[in-house]
């Protein structure tokens, strides 16, 4: 469709040149969007049918700060994308178990002394849950799910098969929201405070985050990569891909350890070394390998901007801003691009564009999105 419109015989060189340059760069975004989606991603039809580009800040909602809503959960289901998560994770909570760490010892190592009373609690903790403890039913039902992942017979349900793709989701937010409320209510309960190690000298709630983060890097994501070896050996999972809705609890059980950070208000304060879901199949999948054209580094924003201008182009065949400023604007140097701003759409069958794009220069949305952004 695009390629279509690109031929369109008014189109000036100018504005044909610039949206070649831009043109594998939208190609690779069509991995997550087809041509359709795009267009209706950055463009409106009024009433009166007339096209027009949607105000910038509606674009902001192509990703999701949380794993609950993550609008590319779906591309977890390839269990390789769903393994490079689990290790970018384990990684991302180590650095983060130490930051906890740091924040009175000032040490940017947690020293072996420290990882073997940590080693210890953890794994009485685990052996309780073993036992039937009934204050460890958070682990039990964690260890419970993992086991039964194992499990053939937890599959042979065919009814569970049927459940549609809407459903699913629908189901996976609503467990998403659920494990992590009753998560970030036990690490603050006064029972679970109590009972952390007394040897190691930190405020109760900062050694509650380590205990959970270094739980998570040591232990959690090693045990849901271990699960999944076992299910790949016993063709539990074929095609590398997770096709029955019960194996939806691995995705949950991994993207957890992020929502429970991502939602608690008190960790604002921290810099956290964590990518959304969204961020990280964006970036993972989607950008690599995306041409630099403007000599800038790749990010969202960028991206975001790019795919606004590309189609502002596409639909405005007379339309050529200067090189500078398009430069400029997506480097994030300037908010605002000068030129005809409104003019009529010589595009077959799209009517009349009006393009909207000054509604960039809102900096509230420049604001929003940039604290989005975590760099990889």
């Amino acid at each position: 469709m695009f390629e279509k419109m690109k031929n369109n015989v008014t189109r000036i060189p100018g504005n044909l040149t610039k949206l070649n340059q831009y043109q594998k760069d939208i190609d690779h975004l069509s991995k997550l969007f087809s041509e359709q989606q795009l267009l209706e991603l950055m463009t409106t039809t009024e009433s009166d049918q007339i096209l027009q580009m949607k105000p910038a800040v509606d674009i902001l909602h192509v990703l999701s700060p949380s794993a609950s809503t993550a609008k590319h959960i779906n591309f977890f289901q390839h269990v390789p994308v769903l393994e490079q998560w689990l290790k970018k994770e384990c990684t991302a909570f180590n650095l983060l178990a130490v930051h906890f760490y740091s924040q009175q010892s000032r040490k940017n190592v947690i020293p072996k002394e420290i990882c073997m009373l940590l080693d210890a609690f953890i794994k009485t903790e685990l052996s309780s849950a073993v036992n039937g403890n009934n204050n460890a039913e958070l682990l039990s039902c964690f260890q419970n799910t993992l086991d039964k992942m194992c499990n053939t017979l937890t599959f042979i349900d065919h009814t569970v098969t049927e459940q549609s793709g809407q459903v699913a989701m629908l189901d996976f937010s609503a467990k998403m929201h659920e494990y992590t409320v009753e998560i970030m209510t036990f690490l603050k309960s006064e029972y679970w405070l109590n009972k952390l190690p007394k040897d190691i000298n930190i405020p109760a709630i900062d050694l509650s985050w380590l205990v959970f983060c270094y739980f998570c890097s040591e232990y959690l994501f090693v045990f849901i990569q271990t699960t999944l070896n076992t299910m790949k050996a016993g063709k539990i999972i074929r095609d590398n891909y997770l096709y029955h809705p019960k194996m939806i609890a691995l995705i949950i059980l991994s993207m957890l350890p992020y929502e429970v950070i991502h939602n608690d208000g008190s960790l604002n304060k921290f810099k956290t070394p964590l990518t959304s879901p969204d961020e990280f199949i964006i970036k993972s999948i989607c950008i690599k390998g995306k041409q630099n054209t403007t000599g800038h580094k790749k990010d969202i924003e960028q991206l975001l901007r790019k795919t606004y201008i590309y189609i502002a182009l596409l639909l405005n065949p007379e339309w050529a801003p200067s090189s500078k400023e398009l430069i400029s604007f997506l480097s994030g140097k300037s908010t605002v691009i000068s030129g005809s701003m409104n003019f009529q759409s010589t595009s077959s069958g799209l009517g009349v564009q009006t393009n909207n794009i000054t509604l960039l220069k809102n900096e509230v949305y420049f604001e929003k999105i940039a604290n989005k952004i975590m760099k990889l």
